[in-house]
């Protein structure tokens, strides 16, 4: 049996929810080297702030439900001077404390104490959305 569709949507006409899975809910993928932001792809992504280098929100299409969604993420070039790969993960930490909530997530590529505008970066957001 084949079942061919273009679409799925719950009976009130709004996403499905996902049973017995998760997925991720938002993703984005942009540079920031030169102090120009350029998304490349994204997913429930509405846009993105430049608050200062090294210092970005992505803002979300469809709000999470609770701040307790999981971020991870990863960038390369820092800065445009050299290949050096940093892991981040932004949420209440002691940089930014409370910026992390349900409409945006604040992306910070920094090495040690200094942020950096990078080439790419990379961060996918997995949780339940409000």
């Amino acid at each position: 049996m084949t079942l061919k569709v273009d679409e799925i949507q719950n009976t009130s006409g709004g996403p499905v929810t996902l049973t017995s899975q998760e997925a991720a809910k938002s993703w984005i993928n942009y540079t920031s080297a030169g102090g120009t932001n350029t998304t490349r792809d994204s997913l429930n992504i509405s846009s993105l702030t430049d608050h200062a280098t090294g210092n970005h929100s992505a803002n979300f299409s469809n709000n999470f439900a609770n701040v307790g969604y999981v971020n991870i993420g990863s960038v390369n070039e820092l800065d445009n001077t050299n290949n050096t790969s940093v892991f981040f993960m932004e949420g209440g930490n002691l940089t930014f404390a409370n910026s992390h909530t349900t409409s945006y997530n604040r992306i910070t590529p920094q090495s040690g104490t200094s942020k950096y505008d990078c080439i790419g970066v990379y961060s996918l957001n997995i949780g339940d959305l409000a």
